[in-house]
């Protein structure tokens, strides 16, 4: 969506005029306060304030500021109406105010009023206490006991220092960023133009006062004559929030992400959050699993407006709008579009501007950013260059790292300081907490590095319901590069935060110096495991390795009867295969298929895993992309003895998603794995489906590596095979192929939203979706299928990006005999296909073999192992 088009058809907009940004933010506000004198203004849990009582308290501070010193203001006050009023007030006598937090340690408010050089604070008598511990020779302003008049002359102006927002420096110290009243105006022009706020709305007060979050709230709503509602979440908790929304009935809620994740964990009715039209959630990373959430409590109505920004930049550089149907294809949720009056450029290390697609720093050019940092001129200098060609302008590097597509979207990949280097490896953070954010029960994380004498590793602080540290370990193996992969886990109640709800990280680093007594230790990932080996030094599983994959297969926990086959604990063909799976990354090695069975018990695979079998011949299968029929491992219990099966692995969605391999990369690919294993005995390929064009091509490679196989086999598919069938057929036959692993409710459940999107998401589309595209589709199966069943939808996708393959495939030419395995229900009858499916003009002779059943059948025909055993001991005896 622009964020120039209507958020509602029905919202007038208060016009604003740019000669305003002229003016003063006083002027501003009072126009309302004359034209709406009883409207509310700011609504706190201790009172409700009208313009009138707003605009009457700030000339009252106004007046009060005549006679005091040109310096800065101080305000010490909690979130409220008068704190509003001190703000004005300020404003409106030319001073600029600093925004000091009751909550804040005494220190860092001490540190505060001697850097700007503040002599006189508003506050009150409650708070009065709190600044007498941080100096005893400032001006008191008891806000509750100013004399009731008006002042005689405001003096302020546009170019008049509006506040100043202190930040914490690199070095721990805070330093100032100040903007003047013109910079202030336009940021809030800008803010109530893409909200299009108006007299009607309702804005949340979230925010400390201290920081710059809160500027868009006060002033977005007193600038527009609409209603702010002041909430110390901190006080009233976040379980009362929701209710407090809705008795409001708020109209713009806003809250940086970590508050928004916290919100949302405590499980916000949807009648509470029915009122709410936008959601500006900002400040921090926004994830994909944030919307997702959000989602399920906010209406589908409620709009997300989302973007980057910092103090320096006053606030925001990149903005845009999510709404409940748009598609993120990554986790970290991008940042937006241009703003106007806000140009940024993504530049190298030289200040050069980097090439669309290309990752550099964040340089935002305007007129209306900060000033700079107050009384430093030096850092101000540093920081905020001069534009030659426009004098009105000023550069600010931002240190946020992004890069540009070509449509103008940013993505924004980390902070610049945010990078480490672990093991050479330049690693982001927030990529690794964005990943973990994605597993299951956990709520929160924050990543930090550990120093050690030898090689910083990687600690990761958890949120949420505990799990095995492992199985985060090995899910985010899955997904990161082994250097991405924290080396340390440990769990919090919370992520300690500071007052804008950023995480404290001076708080959690503490934590990391304890961290290796307490964390919960992974083994470096580039390390392999202890193992235990026999005295052929092959590595074999202990019989505790055996029960954690098994358990993983079975997706179960708990103790195991060693005696208890796997189909009575649950198992079945998918698990059995997982299992294998699982069993190879724990020894290292491929193993045979014929090793896992139904009714196999724990004793009886340690005794078949840890008896070496000297193998007489090899079987590599290559599956389909979808995955490997139902019967692929009864057939293989029945092989003649000496000959041991092997299920090649072939690479995943996520590999797919980013480059597409293609037949014949395919074929290398496998034909590396045989190589990899380096049998000295006779070698099988048999491929199945879209896996015999792969099975070909890999047999045609090693041909060209001087290895001959033995047999090259392939199950009811060939080059004449190419119709693209549509999206419903293709996962029909997927639920027949894993019927018993959900119901026919389920099934059916399934096929009908399909059938509904199937002309328009793959008749139609089908031959022209992009990877992005793609990404999309398989995000939107994911929301619409139960969790047990994702799994058979990404099967789809990976078989829907082999069917791309197939128009731009020209097989190879392979030397020697190629058996086909033909169908009688196969793809000959339903595609109307030849009898050797199109395979005699690419090898020397075909033999045809006919088998009864469908497609996904045929193994079941006795023939299929007749045939297979034939060739196969045919093998052993000339081997």
């Amino acid at each position: 969506m622009s964020v120039s088009a209507p958020l509602d058809d029905t919202t007038s907009i208060n016009t604003w005029d740019l000669s305003e940004l002229n003016a003063t933010v006083f002027s501003r506000f009072s126009k309302f306060a004359e034209a709406q004198p009883n409207h509310l203004a700011v609504v706190s849990t201790t009172r409700h304030w009208t313009y009138a009582e707003i605009l009457d308290l700030t000339l009252q501070v106004a007046a009060h500021l005549e006679t005091d010193s040109p310096a800065p203001i101080g305000v010490l006050l909690p979130a409220g109406g008068r704190l509003a009023a001190g703000f004005l007030g300020a404003l409106a006598a030319g001073r600029p105010y600093v925004p000091l937090d009751p909550s804040f340690p005494p220190e860092r408010n001490r540190l505060i009023l001697q850097q700007a050089g503040i002599t006189s604070v508003i506050s009150d008598g409650k708070n009065q206490h709190l600044l007498l511990t941080i100096a005893n020779d400032i001006n008191f302003i008891d806000i509750d006991r100013l004399e009731n008049r008006k002042p005689s002359l405001l003096s302020s102006h546009a170019e008049s220092v509006a506040y100043i927002i202190y930040t914490s420096g690199s070095t721990g110290q805070p330093k100032g960023v100040y903007q003047h009243q013109r910079g202030l105006l336009h940021d809030i022009y800008q803010f109530s133009h893409a909200l299009h706020i108006n007299t009607n709305d309702k804005l949340t007060w979230l925010y400390s006062p201290s920081v710059n979050g809160a500027i868009r709230d006060i002033y977005g709503a007193l600038l527009n004559g609409a209603t702010l509602y002041a909430f110390n979440v901190r006080e009233i908790g976040l379980h009362k929030l929701a209710d407090l929304i809705e008795q409001a009935e708020i109209t713009i809620f806003h809250a940086i992400p970590p508050l928004l994740r916290a919100f949302l964990q405590s499980s916000p009715a949807f009648q509470s959050l029915v009122s709410v039209r936008v959601a500006y959630i900002s400040g921090d990373r926004l994830f994909a699993s944030d919307v997702d959430s959000f989602y399920r409590h906010f209406p589908r109505t409620t709009r997300i407006y989302n973007g980057i920004g910092s103090t320096e930049c006053a606030t925001l550089y990149r903005h845009w709008f999510l709404h409940a149907g748009t598609v993120l294809d990554q986790p970290l949720v991008p940042v937006g579009y241009a703003i106007p009056e806000r140009h940024t450029r993504v530049v190298d290390a030289e200040g050069n501007t980097v090439a669309i697609g290309e990752v550099g720093e964040v340089e935002v050019c305007s007129e209306f950013i900060a000033q700079g940092y107050w009384n430093n001129k030096e850092l101000t200098l540093a920081n905020f260059k001069k534009v030659p060609e426009n004098p009105k302008q000023r550069r600010f590097l931002t240190g946020d790292l992004a890069r540009e597509h070509i449509d103008g979207m940013m993505e924004y990949i980390g902070r610049k300081d945010g990078q480490v280097k672990i093991r050479g490896y330049r690693v982001e953070l927030g990529a690794i907490e964005a990943e973990l954010r994605h597993l299951v029960n956990i709520k929160d994380a924050s990543v930090l590095v550990k120093e050690t004498t030898q090689t910083p590793e990687l600690v990761a602080y958890l949120v949420g319901d505990r799990i095995d540290t492992k199985e985060i370990h090995r899910q985010l193996s899955q997904k990161l590069p082994a250097a991405f992969v924290p080396n340390h886990y440990d769990w919090l109640t919370e992520i300690p935060r500071l007052a804008n709800f950023k995480t404290d990280l001076a708080k959690l680093k503490l934590f990391v110096q304890e961290t290796t007594t307490r964390a919960h230790h992974i083994d470096d990932p580039q390390s392999p495991p202890p193992t235990t080996k026999n005295t052929e030094n092959e590595i074999i599983p202990t019989r505790e390795n055996l029960h954690c994959c098994w358990n993983e297969s079975l997706n179960r926990t708990g103790a195991i009867d060693d005696n208890v086959s796997f189909i009575n604990y649950g198992g079945d063909s998918l698990k059995a295969l997982t299992l294998l799976v699982l069993l190879e990354k724990k020894l290292q090695r491929t193993l045979p298929v014929q090793s896992i069975h139904y009714d196999m018990t724990i004793n009886s695979l340690l005794q078949s895993l840890s008896t070496n079998t000297s193998a007489k011949t090899h079987l590599y299968i290559v599956a389909d992309r979808g995955g490997i029929f139902n019967h692929l491992l009864q057939f293989t219990q029945h092989l003649p003895h000496g000959v041991i099966a092997h299920v090649v692995p072939m690479p995943g969605l996520d590999v797919e998603l980013v480059q597409p391999m293609a037949i014949p990369d395919l074929g290398q690919y496998v034909a590396q794995f045989i190589m990899q294993q380096a049998p000295s005995c006779p070698i099988h390929l048999l491929g199945f489906s879209f896996g015999a064009r792969v099975a070909f091509e890999a047999g045609c490679a090693l041909q060209q590596q001087g290895v001959m196989p033995h047999s090259l086999m392939m199950g009811d598919m060939g080059p004449a095979y190419g119709k693209n069938r549509t999206l419903s057929v293709i996962v029909w036959h997927q639920i027949k192929n894993v019927k018993n692993i959900i119901t026919r409710k389920e099934s059916i459940a399934i096929l009908k939203p399909l059938l509904a999107i199937d002309k328009l998401l793959m008749t139609t589309l089908g031959r022209y979706l992009s990877l992005r595209s793609l990404k999309h589709v398989r995000q939107l199966l994911q929301h619409l299928l139960p969790s047990r069943l994702v799994e058979l939808y990404e099967r789809t996708l990976l078989v829907q990006l082999g069917k791309r393959q197939i128009p731009l495939w020209k097989p190879s030419y392979f030397h020697g005999k190629l058996t086909v395995f033909v169908a009688k229900e196969g793809v000959t009858k339903t595609d109307a296909l030849p009898d050797d499916l199109g395979w005699s003009p690419y090898t020397d002779s075909v033999e045809i073999v006919h088998l009864s059943g469908r497609h996904i059948e045929f193994t079941d025909d006795p023939s299929f192992s007749i045939h297979l055993n034939n060739v196969l001991n045919s093998s052993i005896k000339n081997g």
